[in-house]
């Protein structure tokens, strides 16, 4: 949780700091899909707001993200956190739509799940 409550705050400190909180927990629990989801976004978060290079940081999103996805396949968290990898770092539009997709089939009402997307369907002219 404390995670999470860090990565919304707006500052590269409170997004590595919350880097932090995710790897702690994942420490406790390393099969903790949703720390290594939250994790994913809060790498992400970091690289826009922060001078890491993504060629630094976007290795360790991806790779929270596919564990996440091994580790709990039913998680729309998981999927849309690989979505945003492949899409702002793979740069491979079907699999971020693959994954945008099964979040949204997993969870319609979840906020992330459709909104992580719109970007992507407003890439094919679908919104």
């Amino acid at each position: 949780m404390l995670g999470r409550y860090t990565a919304l705050k707006l500052t590269p400190q409170d997004h590595f700091k919350a880097i932090e909180y995710f790897r702690k927990a994942i420490e406790k629990d390393p099969n903790y899909a949703l720390a290594y989801a939250g994790m994913t976004s809060a790498y992400m978060t970091y690289t826009l707001a922060s001078d890491a290079r993504p060629t630094d940081t976007m290795p360790e999103a991806k790779a929270a993200a596919m564990k996440a996805v091994e580790l709990d396949d039913e998680l729309p968290e998981a999927h849309a956190a690989l979505g945003k990898v492949a899409m702002f770092y793979d740069w491979n539009w079907t699999e971020a739509e693959r994954h945008f997709l099964r979040a949204y089939d997993l969870n319609p009402k979840q906020y992330r799940g459709s909104v992580v997307s719109s970007p992507l369907l407003f890439k094919h002219g679908e919104t």
